[in-house]
Order: C-alpha cells, then structure tokens, then sequence
C-alpha cells in the first residue's frame, strides 16, 4: 500500500501575519491528501494555538535566535527536524527561511523535495546597497538552487524572485482564500457602539510597523474630517502602535480613532464598515485586499509594486500613490460621498477572487507536489 506523503511547511514565525494564515489555510486543505507539519523558528504570538488537524511542531518564542549570527545553529536545528518527521515535500517561505532550508538539506543524508517560495519582494530582506546586501545574496543563491520548485504569490513577486534567487522556473500561484470561512467569521456580533451609529467607518488591517505606514494614513483621515463626519479603526498591534497613538492625539483624533490591536476574527468588524483603507509602502500581494473584496468592501489602497495583480485602478478599487496622504484624502472623500462609486467598486471582485479560491489554489500545489515528488 503506498503511503501518505509528509508536507512540512517551514516559516520564519508562528503569529498573526501573512504568511501563517497562508499556510494555515492551505495546510488545512492539502491535510485531505497529504501528513502536513508545520515549523516555524519561533512563536511570537501567545494567543496562536494554531489546529487541530494540523500538526504543529514545537518551537521556542526567543525572537533573538532569528539573528544571522545563530545561522548555521538554526540549519542544524532544521537538519533535525528533517530527521525526526522525515518529510516527502518541504514547503519553505521567506528568504532568510529558504536559506536556512537549503544549507539543512545539504547538511541532510535525507533529501526530501524541496519548494520553496516567497510573499514579497526579496530585495526587502536584502537591504540596501553594499557588503551585507552583497553577502545575503550570495547567501541566497548558494543555498537554493537545489530546490525543485520556486513558487511566487504575484508576478512582481516572481519577477523579483527571479533577479535574486537561482532556483529554475518561477511558477506563480496566488494565495488561497477560503471565501467561506470569511464569510462565516464575518456573521459574528461585534458589540463595539460605533456600529451601531449611521457615522461611517473607515476600516484598515495590519501589523502597526513602518512598512504599513499607518502615518499616512491617520493625516489622510484628518484630511477626511474637514469634509465628512467619520470614524478610523486600526486592527492589528506593532512596534509603531506608541507613535501612532501619540499622532492621533497631536491630531486631535483620539475621540475618531479606535486603535483595537490584534483581533482573531477581523472579519467581522471589516464586514460592517463603509470603506477600506490601505497605506502599504511595499507588500508582496496584500491578502487583506482580498479579504475585503471578499467581503464586498470598497478599496483605496496604496499603490505598491504588487497591488496590479490584485487591485484594477477605477475598477476594482483606487489606487494612489505611496506615501501621498492627500491623494488617499481625497479618494476616501470620494468613496464617502457616493453610494454609487463603493457599489461599483465592490461589485468588480468576481474575476479576481476566483483565482485565489482555495479550491483553485490547493489544486495548483498538489499538482506541483506530485510533478515534483
């Protein structure tokens, strides 16, 4: 009797970001043909317990051991995980994680197949011009051109992928989003008394650092106020959340901005808001555009290199310009005013959520897998 091939997801963290909802989705699907593990380096988040149809490989929480200095520690540690779980098919994301895989497979008697992807430009782990980007690169390539499959979420994803790393053929395959869990999640009460008000709510998701540039997007909202009676929520926790709070107060926002922090169900409050909100500086796709299309939410979103393959200018939301808090201004002022404009915009998502369905994705890797293993 053939056995049931092992798929073990390696990721940098066990949080709330990106990445881990991907895989989590994923993984609950793939669990239907396949033993699926996931490992990550550390648990950043306490209130993660991850599921119980997956199965979770313990992990520590000490953040310090993500440092370069620990590199070679962190092969062996992933060199021993290959031992003990003895995956068919290793799934790595992120670049410093795609680095670790490939030095623990060269280190490995055992040699499982390996994937490995990533959910943003990899030019933003690189850095900056100079010797530390010249070393990591170097790094990257000398360590992953053993892989047999190379996944990007976007085309500048893969694009990008492409310039770094030496690993073959770039396939892309899109986040998976499970348009049914959303949209059950999204039924849940919320007892907050903004939505109960006929005051409209501008709503925006994500972890609180500099890359999401919040910043712009609180003088945007003060922008808002001069023309329309509104209120901003900020779902999602960070280093930047002290700097945040302190701007809005220098704004005279405290009274219009509910920072709620990190939430399980997002989905929820996102569902009975009027617009979306989005100030990314640089994101590989941004799975919460996606999720709000889903929940049939209008869009203004920055225009960050891999927003065309989620987003259609005057389509399928707006789009505007990195950084440039007027423009966002203005267009959430547009979308405030007109019923008509959101309905549009919320009505153009059909063709682009059918890509990123689950079903449609997880066909995509298990075809990949077995063209592969």
């Amino acid at each position: 009797m053939e056995l049931t091939k092992r798929v073990l997801f390696f990721i940098p963290e066990l949080g709330n970001g990106g990445i881990e909802k991907v895989v989590m989705t994923l993984g609950q699907r793939l669990k239907d043909s396949y033993d699926v593990y996931i490992y990550a380096e550390v648990q950043i988040n306490s209130n993660f317990n991850g599921t119980s149809n997956l199965t979770i490989i313990p992990t520590g929480s000490n953040l310090e051991v993500l440092k370069h200095k620990y590199f070679l520690q962190r092969a062996l540690k992933f060199r021993c995980i290959i031992r003990e779980y003895r995956p068919d098919i290793i799934i790595s994301a992120y670049p410093r994680v795609n680095a670790i895989a490939g030095l623990a497979l060269k280190l490995s008697r055992r040699k499982p197949k390996w994937i490995l992807s990533d959910h943003g430009d990899p030019n933003l782990y690189l850095g900056e011009k100079g010797i530390r980007r010249w070393l990591k690169r170097s790094l990257l390539r000398s360590m992953t051109g053993e892989a047999q499959g190379c996944v990007a979420i976007s085309n500048s994803v893969r694009v990008r992928m492409e310039e770094v790393y030496q690993c073959g053929q770039v396939k892309v395959l899109a986040n998976p989003l499970d348009l049914q869990g959303i949209s059950e999640l999204a039924k849940e009460p919320v007892s907050h008394p903004w939505f109960s008000e006929s005051i409209p709510i501008i709503i925006s998701v994500g972890r609180l650092t500099k890359s999401k540039d919040f910043k712009t997007l609180i003088q945007a909202f003060k922008q808002v106020l001069e023309r329309i009676n509104a209120r901003l929520i900020i779902l999602g926790d960070g280093s930047e959340r002290n700097h945040l709070v302190q701007l809005a107060k220098e704004l005279n926002l405290e009274s219009r901005i509910w920072f709620a922090g990190y939430v399980p169900n997002p989905y929820k409050y996102v569902s009975r808001s009027t617009v979306f909100a989005f100030s990314s500086t640089s994101e590989g796709q941004g799975m919460v555009l996606l999720e709000a299309m889903a929940l049939n939410i209008p869009i203004v979103t920055t225009g960050f290199e891999g927003v065309k393959d989620v987003i259609t200018n005057q389509v399928s939301g707006l789009v505007v310009s990195v950084g440039d808090s007027n423009h966002l201004g203005n267009c959430l002022i547009s979308l405030l005013e007109s019923e008509g404009l959101r309905s549009e915009l919320s009505g153009a998502a059909g063709l682009t959520l059918e890509k990123h369905s689950l079903d449609h994705t997880s066909s995509q890797y298990i075809r990949l897998i077995e063209e592969i293993g």
